[in-house]
């Protein structure tokens, strides 16, 4: 996956029955970049940020338009902040642009938060980790 995803900026278009969050999070444990997926029926659209941004803004008309569901994103780290979602500027924002009450976080151990737009709405974070898949990175 990461040679088809080679620097920031980079997106592949594949099967969603190839690649999981799991998956996700072990390209951001392998890299420290963040990585953003997108999902429409038995499609995953997934986009390589670099260490603190996925520079998506520029797509977020067209997914929206064509129904993509933003599943899931990667945070790098391994402590309690990196689960915790960004403002109206960055992940809660996307949320808002993509009209989605919730989505996925990650970091680079599998653990996940679900958040909302408003902060400490219909947050959860599980300290349980995922394992990826054994061909991933």
């Amino acid at each position: 996956m990461l040679e088809t995803l080679p620097k920031a900026r980079s997106a592949v278009l594949i099967k969603k029955s190839d690649f999981n969050v799991a998956d996700l999070a072990a390209l951001t444990a392998k890299t420290g970049d963040e990585f953003a997926m997108f999902t429409l029926g038995g499609r995953r659209l997934i986009v390589r940020g670099d260490q603190t941004k996925i520079y998506i803004d520029a797509l977020m008309p067209k997914l929206k338009q064509e129904g993509w569901t933003w599943s899931a994103h990667t945070h790098p780290g391994t402590t309690h902040a990196s689960l915790t979602a960004s403002g109206m500027q960055g992940d809660r924002g996307v949320l808002m642009l993509m009209d989605q009450e919730q989505s996925l976080i990650l970091n680079s151990t599998g653990k996940r938060s679900i958040f909302g737009v408003q902060e400490g709405v219909q947050e959860h974070i599980s300290t349980n980790s995922i394992k990826a898949r054994n061909n991933t990175p």
